[in-house]
């Protein structure tokens, strides 16, 4: 029973030190791999796998350890009519206590005698219940118009919203490029973590960090372009403010796959707020685009993806024919700083639905319209 007992558990320890042990080499090489260098400076693909690396070293390190106590353990002898219960702790000659394995009990055959080690029973529930503990729920009021929310006029982290404005009814003509990414802009570059998260309850101070990790298709600079207002270059967040205060509305211009990443809602809520109306990539991430008709932007991909060439510093864009119609591509222009236009066609996916979203201005604008119908 001894040598079964120890046998099975050694075996065990070594075939886990043998699989942990390859996942750590693995881990190691992927890690150390030159291909694997970070795109940019919000790539965190290789510190994590040197995370995972480390981590799976010292679990090798610990389950070696591990396996050396049980190389050298002895157990002292079990009586044949000994009653041993599975997770009962039995005493080794180094002063050790072993748990007796436990999943799905265990058969022992000692001087021909069978042992049965059985798996421990315990309560699926209790027989007296749980303690219902104190029912702190506050029920809303059945009128609630009365009810006023009150936010602190300088607090940092909380804001009031107000509802988006809904479309005017007219086609978009001469939005400005704020910015035009080039390669990767997933929603950690238009509305970057950390510390900024603190603000998730105030749109206007996240906005702060608005597109703050894009990089510039026209610089290859992360971060900053081109204030049409004075032609300076300033920081992503400060030219939107600026857009935003001047009531300048504008377009964005992203790359493939534009915003991929975390399902961050504030990477589509901030152009809004700013007073982005339009943006226009070679391709979305698919939560992203719907992110961002849920707030009433127009997010259209290039129906020839080179399109995204084409496009200009200095340009200006016509989105027309709108509504989107579903099922149909929009018409859309390029106008050069001479007044030349380059026409092109641009791709949706909005369904019947999400066109009353757009002209409602955001979806929330549509759920308060319910409720408002309904009360």
């Amino acid at each position: 029973m001894k040598s079964d007992l120890l046998d099975r558990i050694r075996a065990e320890l070594r075939a886990n030190l043998e699989r942990l042990s390859r996942a750590a080499c693995e881990a190691h090489a992927a890690a150390t791999d030159p291909g694997s260098k970070a795109e940019g400076k919000y790539d965190t693909r290789s510190l994590e796998a040197s995370y995972l690396a480390a981590g799976q070293a010292r679990q090798v390190d610990e389950l070696a350890d591990a396996l050396r106590i049980f190389e050298s353990l002895t157990l002292p002898d079990f009586a044949g009519d000994d009653e041993i219960d599975a997770g009962a702790l039995v005493g080794t000659e180094l002063g050790a206590f072993l748990l007796v394995p436990v999943a799905g009990g265990l058969e022992i055959v000692h001087d021909g005698t069978e042992i049965t080690l059985d798996a421990p029973v315990g309560e699926v529930l209790p027989d007296a219940g749980y303690d219902p503990g104190e029912n702190t729920y506050t029920a809303p009021p059945a009128d609630g118009s009365g009810v006023e929310v009150e936010v602190s006029p300088t607090s940092d982290r909380l804001q009031l919203l107000a509802p988006f404005l809904a479309w005017d009814g007219n086609d978009y003509q001469g939005l400005p490029v704020l910015m035009k990414a080039q390669g990767k802009c997933t929603t950690d570059h238009i509305s970057a973590a950390g510390p900024w998260l603190k603000y998730r309850g105030h749109l206007q101070n996240i906005c702060g960090n608005l597109f703050a990790g894009a990089v510039n298709a026209f610089t290859g600079e992360a971060g900053t372009g081109k204030d049409i207002t004075d032609g300076e270059t300033r920081p992503y967040p400060e030219i939107a403010m600026r857009y935003h205060e001047a009531g300048i509305t504008w377009v964005a211009i992203g790359d493939r796959n534009y915003g991929e990443g975390s399902s961050r809602e504030h990477a589509a809520m901030e152009p809004r707020f700013r007073g982005g109306l339009v943006i226009l990539a070679r391709s979305f991430a698919r939560i992203h685009e719907t992110n961002a008709k849920k707030q009433g932007l127009l997010p259209l991909t290039f129906a020839d993806p080179d399109t995204y060439d084409l496009i200009e510093e200095d340009d200006r864009i016509n989105v027309l024919g709108l509504p989107p119609v579903p099922g149909q591509n929009v018409r859309c222009q390029i106008v050069k700083p001479d007044g030349t236009t380059v026409d092109f066609e641009a791709v949706h996916t909005f369904s019947p639905d999400q066109v009353d979203w757009f002209e409602a201005g955001s979806a929330l604008n549509i759920v308060r319209q319910k409720v408002a119908a309904s009360s």
